[in-house]
Formats: structure tokens, sequence, C-alpha cells
């Protein structure tokens, strides 16, 4: 499970199929940067600063904690939380190629119809529940949309459902900060004391193959279309 903005829960079904077909991608992207012994790069810093054995260990973490209801939510970190961050981030890049190249390929809408399916599902944990409004449900766009911004916003929408805020950009900030004031700004912020400090997890060679392995094969339990 985890610790999500919507309680301890772990993903709907249809927000799980997305989110592991854009970590089988990562995965991929993870697996070419381990070769090159350079890290994928997406944009997000806390993502971005790790050794591609430590990315593939984070992107372990979090998928097993987001689908596997059995698993104990991980303590919050900034490394964790920006590297679900990082796949939403790479969804984003995989819209951008699913548009541009639709007409080439044999499912044209399958990411727009599975971000518009993760959008329309209920989210029920044991002490709430939310599913989106009729005026959010009118408002979603056709998916044969081609604007790129309006599925970066859906995108966004849905990391919302598992993030409770973006702490794990701040972290450059708050190194930047006088030391005597970083207690008071991470309490006023209601940042942990071990976010920013916690170790990145990592893999060394055996470890990496297995840790390789297991999300591969939740990947394809999950969403056996991802490797289609």
């Amino acid at each position: 499970m985890w610790n999500t903005s919507y309680g301890d829960r772990v993903l709907t079904p249809a927000e799980a199929a997305l989110f592991v077909e854009a970590s089988a991608y990562m995965r991929d992207m993870i697996t070419a940067a381990v070769e090159m012994n350079e890290p994928h790069g997406v944009g997000v810093a806390a993502f971005d600063r790790l050794q591609p054995t430590q990315q593939l260990a984070a992107l372990h973490i979090v998928n097993m904690a987001l689908i596997k209801p059995e698993i104990e939510p991980p303590p919050l970190s900034a490394t964790l939380e920006g590297t679900v961050y990082a796949v939403f981030k790479d969804l984003q890049s995989l819209i951008a190629l699913e548009v541009d190249y639709e007409f080439d390929l044999e499912i044209s809408y399958h990411l727009r119809n599975a971000i518009l399916a993760a959008r329309k599902a209920k989210i029920v944990t044991e002490t709430d529940w939310h599913e989106p409004s009729e005026e959010e449900l009118n408002e979603l766009p056709d998916r044969d949309c081609t604007d790129i911004d309006r599925w970066a916003f859906e995108i966004e929408i849905l990391a919302d459902q598992i993030l409770w805020d973006r702490d794990f950009e701040l972290e450059g900030l708050i190194a930047d900060q006088d030391p005597s004031k970083v207690a008071d700004i991470k309490e006023y912020l209601g940042i942990g004391h071990d976010y920013f400090a916690t170790a990145a997890p990592d893999a060394n060679s055996k470890e990496y193959l297995r840790l390789d392995r297991e999300l591969a094969e939740l990947v394809k339990k999950t969403n056996p279309s991802a490797y289609r």
C-alpha cells in the first residue's frame, strides 16, 4: 500500500494498468541507462540525480507498494515520491509519442483511453471514497484529442491522487537555507524530518537482476498489454 493523498491504498485497477505501463517504459529506459552508465533523465531532480541501479530499485519499491495491498506503506521520502512523479512525467512523453505517431500505431488511442479510464475510476479506502464529479467527467477530453497540454493536465490530476504535494521539488531550495532555519521550514511545510535525508535504495548486480525480474513480472501480471 501507499500513503496517498486519499489515504493508505493501492491503485485502482485502471490506475494500476496505466501506471505499470509507464513503469514498463521507464524500466526499458533505465536498462539502456545502465548499459550507458548514465541516469535516465525525466526532468525530476529527485529522480534524475540517482544512478541507474538506484532508479530501478526505487521504481521497484513504488510499484510494489502501489499495486500490492499486503505491502506496508513505505515512509514517504523525496526519492520515492520523486520516482512516482517521474513515472507520470514519462507517461507525458509516451502520450506525445502516441499523438505524433497515432496513424502508425496499431492501437491509436491506447494510452489516452487508459488515462480516461483511470480518471473515471472511483477510489475507495477503508475510511473514505472519491469519484469524479459529473462536471469533471464532462470536462474530460475526447480520446482523439491531440492537445498534449490537455493530456498533461489530466496526468497531473492522476499524480495528485497519489502524491500529497510536490515537496520533493524543494530539496535544492531547503539545502541552500541556513541549517538553523531548516527545521522550522520543514515544520511549517509539514515535511518529515528524514524526508530529504533518507538514503536512496540501491542494488548490486545480482540484486538488480532480481528487482528487474520482479518488476517485469508485476507489470505483466497487472497489465499484459504493457509489453504488446
